[in-house]
């Protein structure tokens, strides 16, 4: 196996219902696609051909499937299956906005037709110039032993000695995402009349087995590697129902071929059966190598995006008017978000002195250092989809005071004078010792005067 990995750091999003019934939108233009859209994701799966698909205006990633083109059947005689095209899984995978990126599908290579060929190479899968996923190998034929090298190797042919046989290697793959691709096996030895199978992406090939005269045994194809889409959203090995890039199976001189691998490898042909090779039935699956005549032919191989649409914004705020005093904290509000991920907020008209908006955490906090009638501000957020808006009303009391307490012996009657000489019906009370007198204000901002033992008035 492959594992050539790289990670790309911007997250994709995901899982939004709402908008699920607009992935179809990218596919005006598009054909041969398969849209298998949920209530969590877009899903589109490109299986042939050339096509352009255009990044949507909201969407900065996506993870993508490619499958290689299944590799040909060896033909007469003997021949090796076919190997399965490399898979190349790659999550989060960065995409440019409203930018189209050409889609090429790689077909399945032919099963050789003529005497002592070696099948056909899988044809490449391409997304754009960011992954190239190679066709699987053809499998091997009589008189040229080795299969052919791809994403999966195809299967050799019987060989006098099979411990010198050269198994063909895959096609190491070192570009973005994680690729996937397996050996072919081995041949039978020679008079064994064997073929080995397929590699797949998610297993080896088998040997041919046999003695001189016979009966031999086709190897099996490699399995496919089964992927599907876990509860985040991302591809993952090991779940689903599909399996990618299974290798055909190797001929046999007995009754049955070399099974194809899991995921729609081709069979093998025999000689007690049918001699030619089986096609591939699965998706990037090589062909069954024949014992005579023609080899199965490779399957198409696919490229399945997957992505969901960012959903606007929606929130609520858990208060929607508030009245606070002068010089006190404001109790504000808490958000909640119920729609698509929010980039900023902003809000109109701007906080009064004293008080702060946070446009990130779309708060207002503070305290406000001036009284105001009721103001009713708008709070917006916004994505890349859209926005939403909320309104929260503000209305700021001044602090009424209703008395100050001046001590005599002390510097703050100077201060309780001031304050009593700005209030209209303002109180002071002043203290000496036991003693205690109260007098009100007759007649405000025309100041009074305060003396050690009496309080004295200008009118």
């Amino acid at each position: 196996m492959l594992a050539n990995a790289f990670f790309i750091a911007p997250a994709i999003y995901f899982a939004s219902p709402a908008v699920a019934a607009t992935c179809a939108s990218t596919l005006a233009s598009m054909t041969n696609v398969t849209d298998s859209s949920n209530s969590s994701n877009c899903i589109l799966s490109i299986n042939s051909g050339t096509n352009t698909w255009t990044a949507p205006s909201n969407v900065t990633g996506v993870n993508v499937l490619v499958v290689g083109g299944g590799g040909g059947g060896g033909g007469f005689f003997y021949g090796g299956g076919g190997g399965g095209g490399l898979v190349v899984i790659a999550n989060n995978l960065t995409v440019t906005p409203n930018t189209s990126y050409s889609i090429s599908v790689g077909s399945g290579g032919g099963g050789n037709n003529s005497q002592y060929g070696v099948g056909v190479q899988g044809s490449s899968t391409l997304f754009g110039s960011l992954i190239t996923a190679i066709g699987g190998g053809g499998g091997g034929s009589y008189a040229h032993y080795s299969g052919g090298s791809g994403g999966s190797s195809g299967g050799n042919t019987e060989d006098s000695n099979p411990s010198s046989q050269r198994i063909t290697p895959v096609t190491a793959y070192s570009g973005t995402g994680t690729g996937y691709g397996n050996v072919g096996g081995a041949g039978s030895i020679w008079g064994a009349k064997s073929g080995g199978g397929g590699g797949g992406a998610g297993s080896a090939g088998t040997a041919g087995d046999g003695a001189l005269g016979g009966p031999g045994y086709g190897g099996s194809g490699g399995n496919g590697l089964q992927v599907g889409i876990n509860a985040a959203g991302l591809l993952a090995t090991g779940i689903g129902s599909t399996s990618y890039g299974a290798g055909g199976g190797g001929s046999s001189d007995s009754a049955t071929g070399g099974s194809g691998g899991t995921g729609g490898g081709g069979v093998g042909g025999a000689s007690g059966g049918t001699s030619t090779g089986g096609n591939a039935t699965g998706i990037g699956a090589g062909g069954g190598g024949a014992y005579s005549g023609i080899g199965g032919n490779g399957s198409a191989g696919v490229v399945l995006i997957v992505y969901s649409l960012l959903a606007s914004p929606a929130f609520s705020l858990s208060a929607s008017s508030e009245t606070a005093k002068v010089g006190s904290s404001i109790l504000g509000y808490t958000i909640t978000s119920t729609g698509g991920a929010i980039a900023s907020y902003s809000i109109s008209p701007a906080v009064g002195s004293g008080l702060s908006f946070n446009t990130s955490t779309g708060l207002i906090s503070g305290s406000p250092s001036a009284a105001s009638s009721a103001v009713i501000y708008t709070i917006t957020a916004t994505n890349a989809s859209g926005s939403s808006t909320a309104t929260y009303t503000l209305t700021v009391n001044a602090v009424p005071i209703t008395a100050t307490t001046c001590m005599v012996n002390t510097l703050t009657c100077h201060d309780a004078a001031e304050l009593l000489g700005t209030l209209s019906r303002a109180i002071v009370s002043v203290e000496q010792g036991l003693s205690k007198l109260t007098l009100s204000a007759v007649k405000p901002n025309k100041g009074i005067k305060v003396s050690k033992k009496k309080v004295v008035g200008k009118k």
